[in-house]
């Protein structure tokens, strides 16, 4: 009986081994397709620096756009530019002309046909001007497989701080690449 668990603990020692063989040359395909520039579905290379794709280079024109001009508010889109981390920022310049404080705040974005979350709320006070930005995140743009914003709409509102009174509930079309329907 002995020696037939002698025989198995040998088996499954080499059978161990023999499979420890495998993982490098496993191991040395994946670092030779790393080295080669793997593509990401949409394009883009990976690098080495956890495997997040490496957006390519935007080309946003877009500039002081206003979107609103009138005796109570001015809205003009300054720039359209690419964050540190990928995201799609759209800056915006804010002008309160009202005697009230206003939130202002985005809802319902479509991005090149898509429908992606905007983040934007800004508060401004009465008679001041504000910067602020919308943020298109880029998790959410490579989960809708978008890149460059060519297209963007999307819905402001504004509104006094004590929503007693409306200022702005519409709908906004910008095309930061220049490129329009």
């Amino acid at each position: 009986m002995k020696k037939i668990l002698a025989i198995l603990l040998v088996l499954a020692i080499v059978f161990a081994l023999s499979a420890c063989g495998n993982i490098k040359k496993i191991t040395s395909a994946i670092s030779d397709l790393k080295d080669a520039g793997v593509l990401d579905g949409d394009g883009t290379t990976k690098d080495d620096s956890g495997g997040k794709p490496k957006p390519k280079s935007k080309g946003y024109t877009i500039s002081n756009e206003v979107l609103v001009d009138d005796d109570d508010l001015a809205i003009t889109v300054t720039e359209v530019a690419e964050g540190d981390y990928g995201d799609v920022l759209v800056k915006f310049l804010v002008e309160n002309r009202s005697d009230d404080n206003m939130i202002l705040y985005t809802e319902k974005c479509v991005y090149n046909g898509y429908i992606i979350t905007g983040y934007w709320y800004a508060e401004v006070a009465a008679g001041k001007k504000a910067n602020s930005e919308m943020t298109f995140y880029e998790d959410d743009l490579l989960a809708a497989g978008v890149g460059s914003a060519d297209e963007v709409i999307f819905k402001l509102v504004a509104r006094s701080d004590d929503y007693e009174e409306d200022y702005l509930d519409d709908y906004f079309v910008i095309y930061p690449t220049g490129l329009d329907a």
